[in-house]
Parts: structure tokens; sequence; C-alpha cells
């Protein structure tokens, strides 16, 4: 029978850590939204060429990571 797990096995992560990660976030949207605010004119669309070109990495990467995997058993 497998033994209970005890909270010591858990993963703990630092509330403040976490706090102020959301706080950095948070001051990169706000630049971000002042900076589109404040020019408007150089927003652009996503070329339909670059995620044409992501969704081939991206494939390219998944197969490299299936040809690289090892099973046991």
């Amino acid at each position: 029978m497998a033994k209970p797990r005890s909270l010591s096995q858990g993963r703990v992560v630092s509330i403040t850590a976490r706090r102020d990660e959301a706080k950095g976030e948070e001051a990169f949207l706000g630049l971000l939204h002042a900076n589109i605010a404040d020019n408007p004119g150089r927003i652009e669309p996503i070329p339909a060429s670059l995620f044409g070109r992501m969704e081939r990495l991206r494939a390219k990467a998944e197969a490299n990571r299936a040809r690289a995997e090892l099973l046991e058993g």
C-alpha cells in the first residue's frame, strides 16, 4: 500500500516572489499600454507568413522531441 504523501513532499512557492512577479507583469503591461496609447499608428497586424513560419518551427521541434524520447518498460 502506498504511503500517504506528506506536506513536506509538496512544492513550496514563496508568495512574496509570486506577488513581485505579478507587480513586474503589471508594470510591463502598464508600459505597453502607455506606448500603444501614445503611438497608435505603429500598431500593425502580424503577417500571415510569420504565423506559418512559427507553425513550421513548432512542428519541427515536436518531431525532434518525439525522435529524442526514450521509453522504458
